[in-house]
């Protein structure tokens, strides 16, 4: 039972703290927030009691700005016709063959230029591929070919 009322008792103490610190902190803050008195005029500075008089304020005015400038024809940008893009068709490229010899490479992309293929040998790590462009795998295989695609 002694729990029970120490946990209560320690309830209210911190409301009670809390509320002493918003009271404390409202009766400074209302100190901080009075509006400051105003001075009597018998202790404002002299040259701060006058004002300017229209008297006081002198216009001048230049004539040359105000002289009507001269208005040029707008002449309006020349028209420019758009570029059309040029369509590029992706290739295809076919594996036909990997070789190790450059020779036998050669020879296979010699026999793909005899049967009408385009046909090409590039360096590939250390070992030349043989690639058909546009042109189908079934058309290679028709002509009696193995091929893969390839990026």
């Amino acid at each position: 039972m002694s729990e029970w009322l120490r946990k209560i008792l320690m309830v209210i103490v911190l409301i009670a703290v809390i509320a002493g610190s918003f009271w404390i902190s409202f009766m400074v803050g209302k100190q901080l927030l009075m509006p400051t008195k105003k001075l009597p005029s018998n202790l404002i500075p002299p040259q701060l009691k006058t004002e300017a008089t229209a008297s006081d304020i002198s216009i001048e005015v230049e004539t040359d700005i105000l002289a009507t400038p001269e208005v040029s024809k707008i002449v309006p940008a020349p028209v420019k016709t758009p570029v059309k893009a040029k369509v590029v068709k992706p290739t295809v490229l076919l594996q036909v063959g990997v070789f190790s010899n450059h020779q036998n490479a050669t020879k296979q992309a010699a026999e793909l230029k005899a049967k009408g293929f385009s046909a090409s040998v590039t360096k590939y790590g250390k070992y030349y591929r043989v690639t058909a462009a546009n042109t189908t795998v079934s058309a290679l295989k028709a002509a009696g070919f193995e091929a893969v695609v390839t990026k």
